[in-house]
């Protein structure tokens, strides 16, 4: 029967399973250096391209908007009228006419007058038809206050031409026609930008793919290493 030194009896009920003469694994310094620039990468790749990410979006949701407030009326029938029925036909009429403005009947004349395209014209102008009003304020944005304010006035000038001139088509006499005319002109834009807190919610989204991205490929790079 083999002998066992002096104390070793000890070891080896501390050390159940370990062969105390056996020398310890030290951890590998590369491995864990390489571990450590993966991370140090990785969050690196996380605050720059966040940043970035976050300062591109925001710089690029500056806009203007100009608003413009028409009114309208039927003059003639207005002022025979004894009971409230022409009022409620006209509020019918200034929700039809708000609806016509992103179509193509109108946002042509304004595209050809501002050097813009109709779909470009339709997505930056809105008619909103004020509850309890004859009032109708189109709003416009734009990337300047000079272009959302021209945006605006060609607008309010289309939709007025358009309501005129369909009525002069369907040969409706002049004294009779239900008339569209500025109330506000457009004169400034205020400005707009998207929240803060949705550009830092992009930022973290591209910081986190950027992080992931550079975790993964430097990993693959520290393991080629020999």
């Amino acid at each position: 029967m083999a002998s066992v030194a002096p104390g070793m009896t000890g070891v080896r009920q501390l050390l159940p399973g370990r062969d105390p003469l056996r020398p310890v694994e030290q951890p590998d310094a590369g491995r864990t250096s390489g571990t450590g620039l993966v991370t140090l990468a990785a969050v690196i790749a996380f605050l720059v391209f966040g940043g970035v990410g976050a300062a591109v979006v925001k710089s690029r949701t500056v806009a203007y908007r100009s608003d413009s407030v028409l009114t309208i009326n039927q003059p003639k029938l207005i002022a025979s009228s004894r009971d409230a029925g022409p009022i409620q036909k006209l509020v019918d009429l200034r929700t039809q006419y708000a609806e016509l403005l992103t179509t193509s009947v109108v946002t042509k004349p304004i595209a050809d007058q501002v050097g813009m395209t109709a779909a470009q014209v339709a997505s930056q102008v809105t008619a909103i038809a004020q509850p309890n009003s004859l009032l109708i304020v189109v709003q416009a944005d734009a990337a300047s206050r000079s272009k959302a304010i021209a945006l605006s006035r060609a607008s309010s000038t289309a939709l007025i031409t358009y309501a005129d001139d369909s009525q002069a088509q369907a040969r409706v006499p002049a004294d009779e026609r239900v008339v569209l005319a500025v109330a506000t002109p457009a004169t400034t834009a205020q400005r707009l930008t998207r929240s803060v807190r949705t550009a830092a919610t992009v930022g973290v989204f591209l910081g986190a793919v950027a992080a992931a991205l550079t975790a993964l490929v430097a990993s693959v790079l520290s393991r080629r290493r020999p």
